[in-house]
């Protein structure tokens, strides 16, 4: 999360909750747990291709703002609370 932030591109295996932070190809490049040849091709081309990898690192860093964010998570946070507060009052009555 913190490489999203500050703009850089993510490389990784699509293990885990990964692949649901990262957009292939626009955030960064995964690949098949234990392919150590596709993991490697996407170290290279991060190294060779300045445009791609300048491109991710921008769209990284403006949907970590955009999903991560603090008060962007508070703000959902408090309308899931304020929905479940509503439902679980009108249950009641």
């Amino acid at each position: 999360m913190d490489a999203l932030v500050v703009g850089l591109p993510i490389i990784a295996t699509r293990c885990s909750a990964i692949p649901e932070t990262i957009d292939y190809v626009v955030t960064g490049l995964l690949s098949p747990p234990q392919n150590e040849v596709l993991f490697a091709k996407n170290i290279a081309t991060l190294l060779t291709d300045y445009n791609l990898k300048k491109n991710m690192g921008i769209t990284a860093r403006q949907r970590a703002l955009q999903f991560y964010d603090w008060n962007s998570i508070v703000e959902k946070y408090e309308g899931v609370l304020s929905e479940q507060s509503m439902h679980h009052k009108i249950g009641t009555i």
